[in-house]
């Protein structure tokens, strides 16, 4: 099963990834001036717990979690900047830290 949920796609993605970016773009596009709330994580929880390995990275160099952060990057404009984008995504950035902490894949 832990080979099926770390499988990647066509773009080099594995379906953590996906859903890291997809629950990012998501909340902060329902969010965008909100500076907390509920950050749509569920389905990223569901998949770490079933064995999603967050230390995965793509061609690029990313883990899902480089993918979040990407996504909240280039999503900022749109959020009040760059650290009230990152203090909206802290949940979702522990839940995707790798085991081993940090790193420039992140």
């Amino acid at each position: 099963a832990s080979q099926a949920i770390n499988a990647k796609n066509d773009n080099g993605h594995t379906p953590l990834m996906e859903a890291a970016t997809v629950a990012t773009m998501n909340y902060l596009c329902a969010n965008p001036f909100a500076r907390n709330g509920p950050l749509p994580v569920g389905i990223c929880d569901k998949l770490i717990s079933r064995g999603a390995d967050t230390s995965k990275t793509d061609a690029s160099g990313l883990t899902a979690l480089g993918h979040m952060r990407k996504q909240a990057v280039s999503s900022m404009h749109h959020a009040g900047g760059y650290k009230a984008t990152m203090e909206k995504m802290e949940t979702l950035t522990r839940l995707l830290m790798p085991a081993t902490g940090p790193s420039l894949a992140d």
